[in-house]
């Protein structure tokens, strides 16, 4: 069974999700215009990546690069810059 690679919360239960964490955040925003040749299988990477650290935001992928505001918890900031 493949697993669902979208958001299942509603934005109240996220905020009451960030509301009990007892960790420090990251907001990051970045963009980088690159040749990305098949957009959905990096997204399904990228999706299965960043949930697996806990980061929350949003991320846009299209073939001419990427564009993401995101929140990284504060103790995987060094896992997501490798």
């Amino acid at each position: 069974m493949k697993k669902m690679l979208f958001n299942i919360y509603s934005k109240e239960e996220l905020k009451k999700k960030l509301a009990e964490e007892n960790f420090s955040r990251v907001t990051l925003s970045f963009y980088r215009y690159v040749r990305i040749e098949d957009t959905n299988s990096f997204r399904d990477w990228l999706y299965t990546s960043f949930e697996s650290i806990g980061v929350l935001g949003r991320t846009y992928i299209a073939s001419e690069g990427i564009n993401s505001q995101i929140s990284i918890p504060e103790h995987h900031f060094e896992e997501f810059k490798n």
